[in-house]
């Protein structure tokens, strides 16, 4: 079994082709893995490189284009660096914000505690003083029938 060559020729041959079902599986993974007249992508393709060629010129592609290469994860490693700063940015904004709230939250308690206590004095004071203006009353009209 030779695979690669430099005259893009593909020599594969397998010795037993009795069994159709296993040459078709031998074939399809020498066509999917490992032929040398199988069009390939770059490896660095997820970097931004979009060369197509033969498998048997992968090699002098990478050797090639090692620059444009390193060029290429290098603006890509820039970019997420980039993308995590943003991110980083905006996580700091959010705990802030989370901060602010919480403390927004604790004030908001305080006040609403502040406001229960309020109201249940004012309650208190409103007892008395009907309380005070009854026994005025009771007073006066004591007064009042007992000095006639």
């Amino acid at each position: 079994n030779k695979n690669k060559n430099k005259n893009n020729n593909c020599k594969w041959q397998h010795k037993d082709m009795k069994n159709e079902k296993h040459l078709e599986l031998l074939v399809n993974d020498h066509l999917e893995h490992s032929c040398c007249l199988q069009m390939v992508k770059c490896w660095f393709e997820s970097f931004g490189c979009n060369h197509k060629c033969l498998r048997s010129a992968i090699d002098d592609h990478l050797t090639s284009n090692m620059k444009l290469h390193f060029d290429l994860v290098i603006k890509s490693f820039d970019a997420l660096q980039q993308t995590i700063r943003q991110y980083k940015e905006e996580i700091n904004k959010l705990n802030l914000e989370n901060e602010t709230l919480k403390v927004e939250l604790q004030l908001k308690s305080k006040k609403d505690e502040e406001i229960s206590y309020l109201k249940q004095r004012l309650g208190q004071y409103q007892k008395d003083n009907t309380k005070l203006i009854s026994d005025q009353v009771y007073l006066y009209l004591y007064l009042y029938f007992h000095l006639i």
